[in-house]
């Protein structure tokens, strides 16, 4: 007997029983069923997985004392004794005694840096900057102007700027009139009677460490002095007085070196490497005018600090800079090291920059505390590398950027877990000091290579016997391995460490290759 009821559908409708339509709608709607539940879980999954990202950046480190191998060194000199005061008043005006107008400057810096406290806005402290400025200002008065213009201004490792001197001598000579009251300042701080004084320098660091604190003051003025020096030597070989071209550039060799190891931050160690490349460069071209210099010039290319013990200084004193700048933005959220957006980014990833940045404001995901320690870490272990060696220690840097095998993907991941923030800004700053440690090592090379080039020169080496004969001389692995001779031997080029880390993409500047003419261009 039939037990469904009798129903009467229109034409064209499904005239199976109700039950029977629902049945099948549901084994239809199967697939979308389980693909809203796994949406559902994914969904669950990611909250779960915020709430505990959120739950374990919630609470900073606890403050620990820093290690005792990145203490900054307590100062050796007086300032009475400091000829970086000096330096950093040099171009003051004319009727101002620049060693107290320096001290004078490192005291409103101090101050200003006393007063940079937790209870003053972003506001006040941009203030604060500019009164402080002004009152420097002040105290300077009108300061001495300088030529812009070539000869006086000319890249040494990018040009024979010997010749150009020679070539521009009385155009240099107004040049240098022009800075006569800052010459007769940087022929004072080295002495004016003795080749070659005891110069007294040592990098005056700032008492406070904040974000805005002003390092190296003295750096500008010492390479207007380096610069003066320099020229006044090749105007002189001009002039025929061989022994006063000598004394200006044991002068200038004097200057820098005594900056290179009185330096501590990297800025001013860095400068201190470049203007030493400069004063070289210079040495091998005034040498190649004339080869009766190389016996003197040769002193001058004596070792200087190690490149070790260099590095040794400049990291202890960014571990400083950094705990100065990481707990300046504890103090004061508004500093934090990501910008809410910039405009030039994509649109889709302004939101992420935005929500960035806010975390940071709260300190989720942005531990000052734990970010300073771990940044103590890196410069403990960079210190330890650097103990090896500085090419090993280049090398460890460079291989700590490798990409990691699928074994250790979880470690790494866990790594950047909790403090994201704090570890990409450590990250972002331990990956900018391996070019550093280059531009040291580069330093070294052109030491060594100007050392090859004048002795082949003072020993009169044909230039077609100067490969065989430099491959006879006591040098080391690195320039060994990176030196090459021209066809005719007429020139000696290096490749730098620099130049290794572009790998095999084209020279990106001459200061990529260190080039040393050891014969001059026949006329015609």
């Amino acid at each position: 007997m039939d037990i469904h009821p009798t129903y009467s559908y229109p034409d064209g409708l499904d005239k199976r029983p109700p039950r029977e339509v629902r049945q099948q709608a549901v084994r239809g709607a199967g697939p979308l069923r389980w693909l809203w539940r796994l949406l559902l879980t994914a969904v669950l999954l990611a909250l779960l997985v915020a709430a505990a990202w959120v739950l374990s950046n919630l609470q900073d480190a606890d403050p620990a004392p820093r290690p005792a191998a990145l203490l900054l060194p307590a100062p050796k000199l007086s300032p009475e004794r400091n000829a970086a005061y000096a330096l950093m008043g040099l171009n003051a005006a004319a009727d101002r005694d620049a060693a107290q107008l320096g001290r004078e400057t490192q005291a409103v810096q101090t101050r200003l840096g006393q007063q940079w406290s937790d209870a003053l806005s972003p506001a006040d402290r941009s203030a604060l900057m500019t009164a402080a400025n002004a009152e420097i200002d002040a105290l300077r008065g009108t300061s001495l102007p300088q030529p812009r213009d070539e000869p006086w201004r000319c890249d040494e490792l990018e040009n024979d700027c010997v010749s150009q001197v020679l070539a521009q001598a009385d155009a240099l000579v107004q040049q240098r009139q022009s800075v006569a009251v800052v010459g007769a300042r940087c022929d004072a701080l080295m002495g004016n009677t003795a080749p070659v004084s005891a110069f007294a320098f040592e990098e005056v660091l700032p008492t406070v460490w904040y974000p805005a604190v002003h390092l190296a003051g003295h750096i500008d003025n010492a390479a207007l002095c380096g610069r003066w020096f320099r020229t006044a030597a090749v105007l002189a070989l001009r002039q025929g007085r061989k022994e006063e071209a000598i004394r200006q550039l044991s002068r200038d060799n004097q200057l820098l070196r005594g900056l290179l190891a009185g330096s501590h931050t990297l800025i001013a160690t860095q400068v201190s490497q470049s203007l030493l490349r400069l004063h070289m460069a210079v040495v091998s071209g005034m040498v190649l005018q004339d080869r009766t210099l190389a016996v003197s010039l040769l002193p001058l290319l004596a070792p200087w600090d190690s490149p070790e013990a260099v590095a040794r200084r400049w990291v202890v004193a960014e571990s400083a800079h950094a705990q100065g700048a990481v707990l300046g933005v504890a103090r004061d959220p508004a500093e934090a090291p990501v910008e809410p957006f910039n405009d030039a980014q994509p649109q889709w990833l302004q939101p992420l920059q935005r929500a960035a940045y806010w975390a940071q404001r709260y300190h989720l995901g942005w531990h000052p505390q734990r970010t300073v320690q771990l940044m103590d870490a890196q410069a403990l272990a960079m210190l330890t590398d650097i103990d090896q060696g500085l090419p090993q220690a280049l090398a460890a840097a460079r291989q700590a950027d490798a990409a990691v095998g699928t074994a250790d993907a979880w470690r790494h991941l866990l790594r950047w877990w909790r403090n994201p923030f704090g570890r990409f800004y450590a990250e972002t700053a331990k990956a900018a000091y391996v070019p550093c440690m280059a531009r040291a090592l580069d330093l070294e090379l052109h030491r060594e290579a100007a050392r090859l080039a004048l002795n082949a020169m003072q020993q009169a080496v044909a230039p077609a016997e100067r490969a065989s004969w430099a491959q006879q001389q006591t040098l080391s692995a690195p320039l060994r391995e990176r030196l090459a001779w021209s066809a005719g031997g007429d020139t000696l080029t290096v490749r730098t460490w620099s130049a290794d880390l572009h790998g095999p993409a084209p020279q990106q500047s001459a200061r990529d290759l260190i080039t040393i003419v050891l014969e001059r261009a026949k006329a015609g």
